[in-house]
């Protein structure tokens, strides 16, 4: 469980530099770059997540879907909090139970998808690795 913390902190610090730099990017070019950057960062580190589930601790498919889809669920729900404490500090913001439902939402909004994406990976590997 500690992995899958310390990966969903991970994708948080990703999404969290990635803010500070688009904050100070002049361009939108350079606001581009820096979300691109983010995701690709992030990619990376989703495939060398399931890659460690799979084949170093040699997880079953249906356990590598559930820890990685966890991992992103997890930081999906951080970057909820951190937005929420964002419109805590600033004057005008939208409602705050958009908030409290975001908390709810970007987890599932992430979560399952990877999960998904995981398990359909995890499932073509057995495949192949029956051949």
């Amino acid at each position: 469980m500690r992995r899958v913390v310390l990966i969903g902190l991970v994708y948080f610090a990703i999404s969290f530099v990635s803010v500070l730099f688009t904050k100070n990017a002049g361009t939108e070019q350079a606001v581009f770059v820096w979300r691109l950057s983010a995701w690709t960062v992030s990619a990376v580190v989703f495939f060398a997540h399931m890659a460690y589930e799979r084949f170093w601790l040699r997880n079953s498919t249906d356990a590598m879907a559930r820890t990685v889809g966890l991992a992103v669920a997890i930081g999906g729900f951080l970057i909820a909090v951190a937005a929420m404490v964002n419109a805590v500090r600033i004057p005008h913001h939208p409602p705050i139970w958009l908030y409290f439902i975001a908390l709810v939402t970007w987890p599932i909004f992430t979560g399952v998808p990877a999960f998904a994406v995981a398990f359909i990976v995890g499932k073509v590997l057995d495949r192949f690795s029956r051949r």
